[in-house]
């Protein structure tokens, strides 16, 4: 299973860099299965969390955007 691929990887650095720059230090990557392929492949949600409660969840097929979030000026995820 191939989750790593060279434009993943720099995706996913240059978000984990800029989640650190503006929103403190405390920033995570989490990995989890994300089904598969109709040829069978294998894919995988990469889930980005920064201090600040910003989400992002990215696929390592074609570094799609799933989903964002985004909390109000409350703090809210609402």
């Amino acid at each position: 299973m191939r989750y790593h691929t060279p434009a993943l990887r720099v995706l996913l650095t240059l978000i984990l860099v800029s989640t650190a720059a503006f929103g403190g230090s405390k920033a995570t990557i989490t990995m989890q299965s994300f089904g598969k392929t109709k040829d069978g492949i294998d894919t995988a949600l990469f889930t980005l969390t920064n201090a600040n409660g910003v989400k992002t969840d990215i696929t390592n097929y074609g570094g799609i955007v799933v989903r964002f979030f985004v909390p109000d000026r409350e703090g809210n995820m609402d």
